[in-house]
């Protein structure tokens, strides 16, 4: 046999020794575990019921769901942990339902504990912008799989993407988006001052973690001739004044307080303050997020009623729960609004010379209720 042959007859059976190598490798790596693509439909079998309202569930998960303690090591201002038992009928591979995460920005996930395949420990989905992005499957020997489910790029728009100021004018346009849910739109402002809703105001569980997240009503009957900004101060004074005394399950009492000018918003300024949000952001999507933050935070406003995030500091005995970020400074004023202004958002009305300051969650709840 001549040279060549020689070499042509051993690559081919070196061909044939990597192939049955190859083989065997891809034959042990399936046994161990390694599941299908999400094109061959594994991951499928995880997600959602077709027809499923998600973005519905989640926000009622949100509103109605009782909120569960972060995990060890994983609390964050920027997360909050719900039970997710609202989800578990449209999970149709769901043996044992777990929590759902909202992260800051609109992103959910959404973990459960599949029927089938029995070797899957944990399935988290990923949704966001209205649809489930991603799958992540924990398998009970510890490895874990991912693969992204996103449907298919929407087809490019002939028309030139929606900017800040079409945005803002779609949003104003519903007042049932806002913070209150509409419930302002249509409030007649003396309805407040009439006496029922003043003393259902006055009964509220005042609440002792922080002045600001108070649900409490603070009224002023004879304010004629106070500006709003003059009633804002003197109305906030009123509510730390409240809290400097001593109360049985109070964790603590205020023995010094300052109240800086407020600043007021209206309907101008908080269209304002959305359009700056939208116009720091480059893409459509995120012009999207960044109104939907402030329509989750303000109230759509009437006139003869303003927003503030109250500027205030205190000093105090006991336990005060600071706002997420902050912390105390010994022998100091302390600042009870977060650094940039994102503190709780409180509402001001006023009516014929009187005023009333309320928490606008804790307003639209009442109101609500009526």
């Amino acid at each position: 046999m001549s040279a060549r042959k020689k070499v042509a007859v051993l690559m081919a059976a070196a061909a044939v020794i990597v192939a049955a190598v190859y083989i065997a490798w891809v034959l042990d790596v399936n046994d161990v575990g390694v599941q299908p693509s999400v094109e061959s439909g594994y991951y499928d079998q995880f997600l959602f019921a077709e027809g499923a309202d998600v973005t519905a569930l989640l926000e009622q998960t949100v509103d109605q769901a009782d909120q569960l303690p972060a995990p060890d090591g994983e609390e964050s201002d920027a997360v909050t942990w719900y039970d997710g038992a609202l989800l578990a009928p449209w999970l149709p591979n769901c043996a044992e339902m777990g929590a759902v995460q909202a992260v800051r920005g609109g992103v959910y996930h959404i973990h459960y504990v599949p029927k089938e395949p029995r070797n899957c420990a944990q399935v988290s989905l990923c949704y966001l912008d209205g649809y489930t992005s991603s799958v992540t499957v924990t398998l009970k020997n510890g490895e874990t799989h991912y693969a992204n489910v996103a449907p298919p790029p929407a087809p490019p728009s002939t028309s030139a993407p929606a900017g800040p100021e079409e945005l803002l004018e779609e949003a104003l346009a519903d007042p049932a988006g806002w913070a209150d849910g509409g419930l302002y739109a249509g409030l007649g402002l003396a309805a407040l001052f009439d006496g029922e809703l003043l003393d259902r105001a006055a009964q509220i569980d005042p609440a002792c973690e922080d002045p600001l997240a108070s649900d409490r009503a603070f009224v002023l009957i004879d304010g004629a001739g106070l500006t709003p900004e003059e009633a804002a101060v003197r109305l906030l004074e009123e509510l730390l004044e409240y809290y400097s005394q001593e109360r049985e399950g109070c964790g603590f009492q205020l023995t010094d307080y300052a109240v800086a000018a407020q600043e007021l918003l209206g309907r101008e300024e908080i269209a304002a303050l959305a359009e700056r949000s939208m116009q720091a952001e480059e893409t459509p999507y995120l012009m999207r997020l960044a109104l939907r933050d402030i329509r989750e935070n303000y109230p759509w406003p009437p006139e003869g009623m303003w927003c503030l995030v109250p500027e205030v500091r205190v000093d105090w005995n006991g336990y005060l729960k600071l706002p997420g970020g902050a912390f105390r400074i010994w022998g100091e004023l302390n600042d009870l609004t977060p650094a940039g202004g994102t503190g709780p958002v409180w509402v001001l009305i006023h009516d014929d010379g009187q005023w009333w300051l309320q928490r606008s969650a804790a307003l639209t709840a009442l109101l609500a209720e009526r």
